[in-house]
């Protein structure tokens, strides 16, 4: 996986960690729960690269080492700077599958809101 740097709409950058798709396949965007990091969520990357699909381990303000104090609003904007960065890729809303650990799930549940996912998944809500 390579480093992404993303910044909100509020002016704060976050990095996160990518990995591309095989053709025809889905990104999962993984959201962490509190208390987490995205190197928590590496077993499930994994677990999903082996089948073809993409990865983007979303990380957020205040966490691992990025800048910033968490809030809900920041969560939310951290996780819509990640939606753009794909959306900048060429991924269509369609092609994207939102799960959540904990906390992430209730960032993902926003996102399925506004952006309208392939799939939402919510683990430990």
């Amino acid at each position: 996986m390579v480093p992404v740097k993303t910044t909100a709409a509020d002016g704060v950058s976050v990095i996160h960690w990518h990995a591309p798709p095989q053709p025809g396949q889905a990104v999962v965007v993984l959201f962490h729960g509190n208390g987490g990091t995205v190197a928590g969520l590496e077993p499930w990357a994994e677990a999903f690269r082996a089948r073809g699909c993409g990865i983007l381990l979303a990380d957020y303000r205040g966490y691992s080492g990025n800048p910033g104090l968490p809030s809900e609003e920041g969560l939310y904007a951290d996780a819509r700077a990640v939606l753009d960065w794909l959306a900048a890729q060429g991924f269509k809303d369609r092609q994207i599958v939102l799960l959540g650990w904990s906390l992430g799930t209730g960032v993902a549940v926003q996102m399925a809101v506004e952006r309208h996912p392939a799939a939402l998944v919510l683990l430990a809500p």
